[in-house]
């Protein structure tokens, strides 16, 4: 990219263009300018017509369909399981297991959401695919799951929803709603609403999933150590591809002479800071672990 206006006007110019749906890279080089950096910055969009919203939501329901229907088989092969409201809470058992499998899943790969899951129409983040898929697989549980006789599934779905289940509910739903009113007023309301959706309701969702599954799971808490193991091993995940890094001396970013591992991040701070916030975590729980086994 050769830069050459002596008027200092800015000016647009395409670099690439018609390029398939997919992932590219590419690299610029700004020769000239007189030393003075005018490459103000890169401008990276997609003009082709969306997919129908239906596609990503049928591929939803038919995992859901295909793990509830494995679920329903599964439990009509168990002798001791012969009246259908045993095999339906069955089902649902199954259901919800799926569902906090799913959020590990999701917790193990927080620090891969730039690799896209790809489906037809569409590609999405790994913690978004995984965070909307255990969505559909708890409402699909809720669904099979045995009500009393005078609550309908309506009433429990918004017993669920609407009701405080913790002290963080509310400072939640406050979140999210300004970042609602911030996204309608925004200046370019397609990208912000991309951002409202990837960043604050997708953190809601998973939200939603784990304080209300913690508080349906047994006393041993399992699906807290479940989320947890799925922290640490996205965590030494990334550790591992930076030590790799460090050592290939490959993909490096140098910075005053100093070559600087990265993993799958544009920046070595990214995965600094999210090291720096599951370290501490796991340290806590370890020796929290230690003192609860002494005092035993």
């Amino acid at each position: 990219l050769v830069l050459y206006d002596p008027l200092a006007a800015r000016a647009a110019v395409t670099v690439a263009d018609q390029l398939a749906p997919g992932e590219h890279q590419v690299e610029v080089r700004a020769v000239g300018g007189w030393g003075q950096w005018p490459l103000l910055g890169l401008t990276v969009y997609d003009d082709l017509p969306p997919p129908p919203i239906w596609r990503p939501l049928a591929w939803f329901l038919l995992l859901g369909g295909l793990l509830g229907g494995f679920a329903a088989r599964a439990g009509r092969r168990l002798r001791f399981l012969r009246r259908p409201r045993l095999q339906t809470a069955t089902a649902a058992t199954f259901l919800e297991q799926a569902a906090q499998l799913t959020l590990f899943l999701t917790a193990a790969t927080l620090p891969f959401f730039q690799r896209l899951v790809p489906l037809p129409g569409r590609a999405f983040a790994a913690p978004e695919f995984f965070t909307w898929l255990s969505l559909a697989l708890w409402l699909a549980a809720r669904s099979l799951a045995p009500l009393p006789p005078a609550r309908s599934l309506i009433s429990d779905l918004r017993s669920q929803i609407f009701n405080f289940h913790s002290s963080l509910d509310l400072p939640v739903v406050a979140f999210l709603a300004v970042a609602l009113l911030s996204t309608l007023g925004a200046a370019n309301v397609g990208v912000a609403s991309r951002e409202f959706r990837t960043v604050f309701l997708d953190a809601a969702i998973f939200y939603f999933l784990v304080s209300r599954l913690l508080a349906a799971a047994p006393p041993d808490r399992r699906l807290f150590w479940l989320l947890l193991d799925g922290l640490a091993l996205g965590a030494a995940a990334v550790a591992v591809v930076g030590l790799g890094q460090a050592l290939l001396g490959a993909d490096l970013i140098r910075a005053e002479g100093v070559g600087r591992v990265r993993a799958f991040y544009g920046s070595p701070n990214n995965l600094a800071l999210y090291l720096e916030r599951v370290l501490p975590l796991l340290v806590t729980v370890h020796k929290a672990n230690d003192i609860i086994t002494a005092i035993r």
